[in-house]
Order: C-alpha cells, then sequence, then structure tokens
C-alpha cells in the first residue's frame, strides 16, 4: 500500500510540486500507492500532498504521531492509503508493481471522478507522484474550471 521514496526520487516530488507548496524544506518519506506523499518539514512537522487533488495539508506535529495514527487504521489511513480500493482494484487485475502506483483516469478534482476500479490505472510511480503536478499547474492557471480540454501529446 506504500513505499519509500528514494532521494532522488523524493527531491522529484519536492521540486516539482513547488509552484503549490512554495516549501523547498518539505521531504517525502512515504509514498501511497493510489498517490499521496507523505512529507516532513524542517521543524518534522508532517504533511499529506495529494497528487490526484493537487493540495497539500498539515496533519500531525511529527512521525511520532503520524506513525500513531496509522497504527490506529481508520477512516484517515483509509484515505491516505486506500486498503479497501486496492483490494478492488487487485480483484479486477490491477496490480501495481514496485516503481508503479495508481492514478485516476478522471481525477477528484473533477465531478466525473469515481472511486470505483474502472476509473484508476496502473502508471510508472513518477508520472503519478510527479507528472500530475503539471497537470494541476495547469488547472489551477486555467480561468473556466467546469470548461477544460486536455490534449496528450506523446
Amino acid at each position: 500500500m506504500a513505499f519509500e521514496p528514494g532521494a532522488s526520487f523524493a527531491d522529484g516530488i519536492t521540486q516539482s510540486w513547488l509552484w503549490l507548496t512554495d516549501r523547498p524544506d518539505l521531504k517525502p518519506f512515504l509514498c501511497s500507492k493510489i498517490g499521496d506523499v507523505f512529507c516532513t518539514d524542517i521543524t518534522q512537522q508532517v504533511y499529506w500532498l495529494s497528487c490526484s487533488e493537487g493540495v497539500l495539508e498539515w496533519i500531525t506535529p511529527n512521525r511520532a504521531a503520524f506513525d500513531a495514527v496509522c497504527q490506529e487504521g481508520g477512516k484517515k489511513v483509509d484515505l491516505w492509503f486506500g486498503p479497501a480500493l486496492i483490494a478492488k482494484l487487485h480483484a479486477a487485475g490491477k496490480v501495481a508493481e514496485p516503481g508503479e502506483a495508481y492514478m485516476f483516469v478522471t481525477l477528484p478534482i473533477f465531478e466525473e471522478c469515481s472511486f470505483e476500479p474502472n476509473n484508476f490505472n496502473v502508471m510508472p510511480a513518477n508520472e503519478v507522484f510527479v507528472g500530475l503536478s503539471e497537470m494541476h499547474k495547469l488547472y489551477a492557471e486555467h480561468s473556466d474550471k467546469k470548461r477544460m480540454r486536455l490534449t496528450f501529446v506523446d
């Protein structure tokens, strides 16, 4: 359900989301397979970066408190790591291997988003944790959030 990013990958995440966070001090220490990144800042407070929603949120004052929340389980763990969702994805034959993660086809920023297996693809982790930054940046800069046309060019 999660993996530790290597130093180079963590730096790439921090750099790609600077436009949103304005926090070069954030250091990713854990990535969920459903597109969330957990970071500490210079004071060791823990933040949650949702790459699928393009938001950064403070969650705990330190790693020990974060670990305690994770050990308790419950709604936050379900939201951050999606164990039930991942079970559904596996049942649908979608299994993210090392170096991969799940990415929404239609992101949660759009009303058509669903949390069903048909709205997810297995993608290289870099496309989920770094690549989505550019998409959210374009969305944030777009004036009419209800009418957007995305064209992907290889």
